[in-house]
């Protein structure tokens, strides 16, 4: 059941994007994959990376039955990392899973940037991206919090696209990326909550001005 909310007003730029847009957009996009993967395999795994690289090595009655009475969190992560294994077994090809997944990140943080302001702030946003420490670190790491960073900024902007023009591919992009978070990190499901706060008080902050605006009129 899809959520009865207005409209934003607010629109994206629907001016055409200028090539030295594109470009930029592009430089940052292979500067974000050339840090997230330098030294990519200096360090050894640590303990929950192993835990990981285990997880995914096992038969498959044994993963499965681990994943529905144990270790259901990161679930998602798990399966891809077990499909990831059958094209290498090396640290650097493990963990560039993770680092492709963070550089996927960039476009979304800059679509979600554009959705809430415009362009400028996109490209703004994809560069502090870019370099943030803690996107960097974990890129590296073989977990699952790359992935439940990209599936939950996903969801955030296919939930502003729903709030500034109300279609059923945004509401159903909203639904799928909201639940493969969840599956990615259980974490996902406190941004869930505090997605759907909002858009309660959008809602009683809405009906409060068509109120106010009909007892003047």
């Amino acid at each position: 059941m899809q959520p009865s909310e207005a409209p934003v007003n607010q629109s994206p730029d629907p001016s055409p994007i200028r090539p030295a847009h594109r470009l930029t957009l592009l430089l940052l996009l292979g500067a974000c994959i050339a840090v997230r993967f330098l030294h990519l395999d200096s360090k050894p795994y640590w303990f929950d990376e192993c835990f990981s690289v285990e997880v995914a090595r096992i038969g498959w009655s044994s993963f499965l039955r681990l994943l529905w009475w144990r270790e259901a969190n990161m679930a998602l992560y798990y399966v891809l990392l077990r499909i990831w294994l059958h094209f290498g077994q090396s640290e650097l090809f493990l963990r560039s899973l993770s680092a492709l997944i963070a550089a996927a990140t960039l476009p979304a943080v800059y679509w979600l940037a554009r959705l809430l302001y415009d362009r400028r702030v996109g490209l703004i946003a994809a560069a502090l991206f870019t370099f943030n420490a803690y996107s960097v670190r974990y890129a590296q790491e073989a977990r699952s919090y790359a992935l439940f960073l990209l599936l939950t900024t996903l969801s955030s902007g296919f939930l502003i696209a729903f709030r500034r023009e109300p279609r059923r591919s945004s509401w159903r992009g909203y639904v799928l990326f909201s639940i493969l978070a969840v599956y990615a990190h259980f974490y996902s499901l406190l941004l869930i909550m505090v997605q759907w706060l909002s858009l309660r008080k959008l809602h009683i902050h809405s009906q409060s001005a068509t109120s106010a605006s009909t007892g003047s009129s």
